[in-house]
């Protein structure tokens, strides 16, 4: 009979290795995570700014077919039929679609769900950064149209008509 001396042979693996292991793929789902996030922040700004770019050509169409701007929810939702990608836009505060109305301008806001926002201006007849911060509760200037947004208490995504504000979307 033969007598072995020294280590058993043993299958599997340590646990350092197993911790290893785990670490490794711990750090490319981070990558993965933050590297998706982006991308998908990028896909949420661009189809905010087509919706507005969109709505806001549909608005100028309105205004060349009856020489005014609309003035309420029914115009812009019926005759304009403004239409919004709602999954990107931020729902996290109140006032994240608006549409602001002076007699011979407007501007259409819109915040991102990556935080950005966004604007259409009839001055300048296209998609730029929203210049400030979005706030909560607080007036706001719409862009190029000098339209305050100073009314509180409204809930979910809104547009301002002068100075009333009712669902939109």
């Amino acid at each position: 009979m033969a007598v072995m001396y020294g280590w058993k042979n043993k299958n599997g693996f340590t646990i350092v290795e197993l911790l290893i292991v785990v670490v490794v793929i711990a750090i490319l789902a981070a990558i993965t995570i933050v590297s998706f996030n982006g991308i998908q922040n990028r896909a949420n700004d661009t189809s905010v700014q087509s919706d507005l770019r969109i709505n806001g050509s549909a608005i100028q169409q309105y205004f060349v077919t009856q020489s005014s701007y609309p003035v309420n929810s029914t115009q812009l939702r019926d005759t304009v039929k403004l239409k919004v990608n709602k999954s990107a836009v931020s729902t996290s505060m109140p006032n994240t679609a608006i549409y602001c109305r002076a007699d011979d301008k407007f501007s259409l806001v819109m915040l991102s769900k990556s935080g950005k926002g966004y604007y259409y201006s009839s001055v300048i007849g296209g998609v730029a950064e929203y210049p400030s911060s979005w706030s909560n509760g607080s007036a706001q200037l719409c862009p190029d149209s000098g339209v305050l947004t100073t009314d509180t208490g409204y809930q979910g995504v809104w547009l301002r008509v002068n100075d009333a504000w009712s669902t939109w979307l």
